[in-house]
């Protein structure tokens, strides 16, 4: 996860051996890094980094060197992310809406709220609010790319979209009313985003 615009804190699903051997990081693009690992044993570590993240940049990441406690060496492991603006009024737009999924045709029995990036730069929607002004879904940890769609489902139906794209899923998702509804994407202090 990211902490601020120059560290990122990578965890683990196991506790690992943080003083057996040594880990290494490298970015793309480049950037200098240094681990502070809190303990040993330790569920992650965290990277500073220099320069600070540019919110433009989607970074790749390869961390090496991973050993578990039980002596495990991990292959290199891969991830990638991006920080990404907060969206503006109108940078993110709701482009479909599915309020009445019954019966499915071709689709999941399910809600969704479909959210496209007009933009020429990746935003973050982390935090932002999607909501009908009853019920309030808080986004967390979502961006979209320039020209990317998504659809915003609730999180229990999330895995049955995952075919058809980019899924974002919000565990608290507004009901949507069948015969019309008000429903917005707020960011930034609650400024309306799209409606």
């Amino acid at each position: 996860s990211i902490i601020d615009t120059n560290k990122i804190a990578i965890y683990f699903d196991r506790m690992i051996d943080t003083a057996g051997s040594p880990i290494s990081i490298v970015f793309n693009p480049p950037l200098n890094v240094t681990i502070n690992v809190q303990s040993n044993p330790s569920q992650g570590f965290i990277a500073t980094v220099s320069p600070a993240f540019d919110s433009s940049i989607i970074y790749s990441v390869t961390v090496y060197g991973v050993k578990s406690c039980e002596g495990y060496t991990a292959g290199p492991i891969s991830f990638s992310f991006v920080i990404g603006f907060k969206p503006e009024k109108f940078d993110v737009l709701i482009t479909e809406i599915m309020a009445d999924p019954w019966p499915p045709v071709s689709l999941p029995n399910s809600e969704y709220v479909e959210l496209f990036n007009k933009t020429s730069k990746p935003v973050n929607l982390s935090g932002c609010i999607i909501t009908d002004n009853t019920t309030n879904g808080i986004i967390e940890n979502a961006y979209l790319l320039p020209g990317e769609y998504a659809v915003c489902v609730p999180s229990s139906n999330a895995p049955l979209f995952t075919q058809y794209g980019k899924v974002i899923s919000v565990a608290t998702f507004p009901a949507l009313n069948n015969d019309g509804d008000n429903i917005s994407l707020q960011c930034l202090s609650l400024i309306h985003i799209s409606e």
